[in-house]
Formats: structure tokens, C-alpha cells, sequence
């Protein structure tokens, strides 16, 4: 499976293409001059020098590369719990990185909190639909809830925008398919939840 350029990506189950940590220090917040000022109303931010203004704003982007970079290396390690806790500190600071957000429905799936999984991942499509692995990502996503045909459509979207990337025909497309056509021979005498369940085994057996 193709690696992401921020550095985590599972392929299903596993891990790939481990990025070393690469944290950075970050300086400290400017301090704000004492002032005979209404503290409940000043905004903080444009009561300061612009200089210090784009002190605190720094200050903020180089912790939050710090946090997602701490992420990493614990997702790496399987510490997925951890990773999620840099990831969503990460978020606080750079709310909508699309990046973060599709590593957190990766360590989600990884843990198989399913649903928060599927939540997450929409919302990376949703922030950046121009995006081939946003798209990857979320069809893995429903086909672990068991939604087929949305899983398929999201790996089509994937490859209308990366038709270069053999894996995802072949691993991602390809299989949603076999395993939609494998249902629909079973559909008749199965119940919803015995569809779900069938789904996940085939996708333990087939992509392990």
C-alpha cells in the first residue's frame, strides 16, 4: 500500500514505512505587557506588537508539528490511545489538518472503534475531497462496518483522482468488489449483523 507523505500508514492491519521522529522545540509564548486594561474584554492576540503577535502564532505551529510528530512515533509503536491524545492536542492548535484527522481513523480502526473511525475519516474527505488517500482511508473504514457499496464508491472517487496507483486497484477496488459479489451470494440467508460479521472475518482472512 502507498505510503503517505506525513509518515504513518497501515496497510489494513499492518504498519508501513516508519518515519523517524523528528520533534522540534518550540519557543516561549511571548508575554503579554501588564496594562490597566479590562482583562474580560481585550483580545489578547491584537492587543500585543505585531511582532509578538507572529511570535505567539509560531509558537503554536511548531508545537502543533511537535504533537503530530509525537503521534507518529507512538501510532509506530502501536501506543494508539497515546497517539490519538497528540493527535487531537495537535488538532486543538491547527483545527481541520486533514493529515492528522486520517491518521487518527487509522489508529481508530486499529483499536476497531469502528464508528469513531468511520466519523473521522468522513470528516478528512469532507475537509479535502481532492485527496486519493482521504478517500482510501474512508472506504476502509465503512467496508469495517460493513457498508460495501459506499466503501466501493469511495475507493472509485480514490482512483478517479490517483488512476496511477496499482494498489489501489488492486488491493482496495478490486477487493471491495469480490467481496460485494461473495455477499450477495449470502445475502438471502443472512441477517444485518451476520452480513457485518462476515464482511470483517473475510477481511481478517483476505488481508492478513
Amino acid at each position: 500500500m502507498a505510503s503517505t507523505s506525513f509518515g504513518w500508514k497501515v496497510k489494513q492491519r499492518k504498519i508501513l514505512n516508519k518515519s523517524k521522529l523528528n520533534p522540534e522545540a518550540f519557543s516561549e509564548a511571548a508575554q503579554v505587557e501588564e496594562g490597566s486594561v479590562d482583562e474580560d474584554n481585550v483580545d489578547w492576540l491584537h492587543s500585543v506588537p505585531v511582532k509578538k503577535q507572529k511570535l505567539l502564532l509560531e509558537d503554536c505551529e511548531l508545537k502543533a508539528k511537535r504533537l503530530k510528530n509525537e503521534g507518529v512515533a507512538l501510532a509506530e509503536s502501536e501506543r494508539y490511545w497515546e497517539a490519538i491524545n497528540k493527535w487531537d492536542a495537535c488538532l486543538q492548535l491547527v483545527d481541520g489538518d486533514e493529515t492528522v484527522l486520517e491518521m487518527k481513523a487509522q489508529a481508530l480502526m486499529a483499536l476497531n472503534e469502528l464508528y469513531p473511525a468511520v466519523s473521522t475519516a468522513k470528516l478528512v474527505v469532507t475537509i479535502n475531497p481532492r485527496w486519493w488517500i482521504g478517500w482510501q482511508t474512508n472506504g476502509r473504514a465503512l467496508l469495517n462496518i460493513g457498508e460495501v457499496h459506499a466503501a466501493i464508491a469511495s475507493f472509485q472517487k480514490a482512483v478517479h483522482i490517483n488512476p496511477a496507483n496499482k494498489s489501489l486497484w488492486e488491493d482496495d477496488l478490486s477487493w471491495a468488489v469480490t467481496l460485494l459479489d461473495d455477499l450477495k451470494n449470502k445475502a438471502k440467508t443472512m441477517t444485518g449483523e451476520e452480513l457485518q460479521f462476515h464482511v470483517r472475518e473475510c477481511m481478517r482472512i483476505g488481508l492478513t
